[in-house]
């Protein structure tokens, strides 16, 4: 789902621009107001208590059932991998 809306939000951003692409796009809007522009060019709210509640469940399943399936604790592993790549690339690109 997370593609999905990034691929949406940079649809909607260079049709803002015109399909311009290099130094003219850094400055071409269709935007008329200040807040249409922040709007589109903006990043999302960090929601915080999602991505915590995630991380919280994976370290309770693994410990929990870790134990019974050694293979939880690769998974767990990968899990966190992911949500690192994940808000590494989000802090550096959309917020």
């Amino acid at each position: 789902m997370q593609v999905v809306a990034d691929v949406q939000k940079w649809l909607f951003r260079r049709m803002d621009q015109g399909w311009k692409s290099g130094a003219e796009a850094a400055y071409a809007t269709k935007c008329t107001q200040v807040s249409q522009y922040i709007k589109l060019y903006s990043g999302d709210d960090y929601i915080v208590h999602f991505r915590y509640s995630g991380l919280l469940t994976t370290a309770y399943v693994t410990m929990l059932y870790g134990v019974g399936m050694p293979v939880l604790f690769p998974i767990a592993v990968f899990t966190y991998a992911v949500y690192w790549f994940h808000e590494k690339y989000h802090m550096a690109y959309n917020y």
